[in-house]
């Protein structure tokens, strides 16, 4: 790769994450991806099926107020919602958030986290 290629990838990697940003503040996938890029991969569907479900529920677009999200462990679950606490709040600083767990260890580490 010559100086001159290795010059216009960085830049199009700032515009790409530049445009991220930007977005952020209203697409909750396009936030998650801005602060995890190395997580929220775009050959990792099912987090971006997670986002947009999420954020179809903040916007009342589902139905209910209520959301259960019940896939394997080690998927992201926890992640997303932290991240998604973090996104709503940010929007409106008096949203309310409540996470539940099957322990109360983790819960207190999740409310923590955001």
């Amino acid at each position: 790769m010559t100086k001159q290629q290795l010059i216009e990838a960085i830049e199009a990697k700032k515009i790409e994450r530049e445009l991220l940003r930007r977005k952020s503040g209203s697409h909750f996938y396009s936030f998650c991806r801005y602060m995890l890029p190395t997580f929220y991969k775009k050959n990792r569907s099912h987090l971006k099926t997670i986002c947009d479900t999420l954020q179809d529920l903040i916007e009342n677009r589902l139905g209910t107020k209520k959301l259960i999200i019940n896939i394997p462990p080690r998927h992201g679950k926890s992640l997303t919602l932290q991240l998604f606490a973090m996104w709503c709040i940010g929007r409106n600083e008096k949203t309310g958030i409540m996470t539940i767990s099957y322990n109360d260890r983790l819960s207190k580490k999740f409310s923590k986290a955001v």
